[in-house]
């Protein structure tokens, strides 16, 4: 969306100025964007980069840097992109719902909430979790409660001045193109200020039109988590020292709590890492596939003689491990692990007598061909998607 026209002579019209000066002049409710709006009066660069276009909604939904303006990160580009895909849930469904989830980021709780009552005001059901959880949380929570689409506050692995909202729909993965085309077409249509509905969260959670996620959906997603192994009895009896580190973001409760129950007790976390801190202070982005990020995990491993380094991102959808190789810590990428974990599962189906009629793997157009040998070695059907 661009906020820069021609006239008819063909002149660029600065319609980011009057923009930047609607903001200025609005009563706005974030206490931390006046200042910032105050700061770069009368810079045409700053003004320009902040308003002359708005930030992109798409497959991945809306991510960019906190602060003032229709191309950054705040409650009003959350609301308004909330509208718009609000006006999308409602053509879906007469009874339409919505779950929400969010990470350790700045103000992640804040967008959660906000995108809470955007919704709430036009008729949507809400389903908020009370505390931040990873996005495989908020995927199943859209599952378990039928709901129409979902919303995860994050910006994933992106350095700490950023945030990010990913839209979901009933399946409970990221929206397709053409439902984020739809959703970006009524986002157009909506000013920021003025078609936005909102309601009073407090109110809306009285009546019921938010409801906070309880204890119990927690319960079934880590039980569905622990579904996911072939042989959970392995976990008691391998005894094996591990080293995880949420990297300040939201996997520590979850992980912690799914790794115990299944029988690992020998965990230490990385302390510099273990508390959600949205300013990511030991690594440039907290992204477990880089050195840095994992630096001090691979230094715990080394002085612990630990067996596997973990690692999770801010909204714990991402994995990065390492383990003691001669001694000494080496990485694993995601395709080695990918390799590792694809003969693990065709070998253990087979082993156990739960390998399906024609079975079918999937692979990314990114992901090593080394999977399509491994398939092929145990009769398995290898798609790429």
């Amino acid at each position: 969306m661009s906020i820069m026209v021609k006239n008819y002579k063909g002149k660029v019209c600065n319609m980011y100025q009057d923009e930047y000066k609607r903001w200025l002049a609005a009563d706005l409710e974030d206490a931390d964007l006046k200042p910032e709006l105050a700061r770069i009066e009368g810079n045409d660069d700053e003004i320009k980069d902040r308003f002359a276009v708005a930030l992109k909604f798409g497959t991945a939904g809306l991510r960019g840097v906190l602060g003032a303006g229709t191309n950054r990160m705040n409650i009003y580009t959350v609301r308004q992109a909330t509208q718009g895909f609000a006006a999308y849930l409602l053509t879906q469904d007469e009874k339409p719902s919505a779950a929400i989830s969010y990470d350790s980021r700045h103000k992640s709780d804040v967008f959660a909430r906000e995108t809470a009552r955007v919704l709430a005001a036009n008729g949507i059901k809400v389903y908020l979790y009370p505390h931040l959880m990873p996005t495989p949380a908020l995927s199943f929570a859209v599952l378990d409660r039928h709901c129409t689409g979902g919303v995860m506050v994050t910006a994933s692995h992106n350095p700490a001045r950023y945030n990010g909202y990913k839209a979901y729909a009933a399946d409970g993965a990221q929206i397709s193109g053409h439902v984020a085309a739809a959703v970006s077409a009524e986002i157009e249509k909506t000013d920021i200020f003025r078609d936005v509905k909102l309601a009073d969260f407090e109110e809306a959670l009285a009546d019921g039109r938010i409801e906070y996620i309880g204890d119990a959906l927690i319960e079934r997603y880590y039980a569905a988590v622990m579904a996911q192994a072939l042989r959970p009895e392995l976990g008691k009896a391998a005894g094996l020292r591990l080293v995880y580190t949420p990297l300040n973001g939201s996997g520590l409760v979850p992980v912690m709590t799914v790794l115990k129950r299944m029988g690992h007790t020998d965990i230490t976390v990385v302390p510099e890492q273990e508390q959600p801190n949205g300013d990511f202070p030991t690594c440039p982005y907290p992204n477990p596939e880089i050195l840095e990020a994992m630096q001090l995990g691979l230094n715990l491993c080394e002085k612990l003689g630990a067996d596997l380094l973990l690692a999770t991102d801010p909204d714990s959808d991402r994995v990065g491990t390492a383990v003691l190789q001669n001694g000494t810590p080496r990485l694993i990428s995601g395709n080695e692990m990918g390799v590792l974990l694809l003969d693990y599962i065709c070998r253990t189906r087979l082993e156990l007598h739960k390998m399906p009629e024609n079975p079918v793997a999937v692979r990314s157009i990114v992901s090593t061909t080394m999977t399509d040998a491994i398939a092929a070695h145990y009769g398995v059907e290898m798609r790429q998607g």
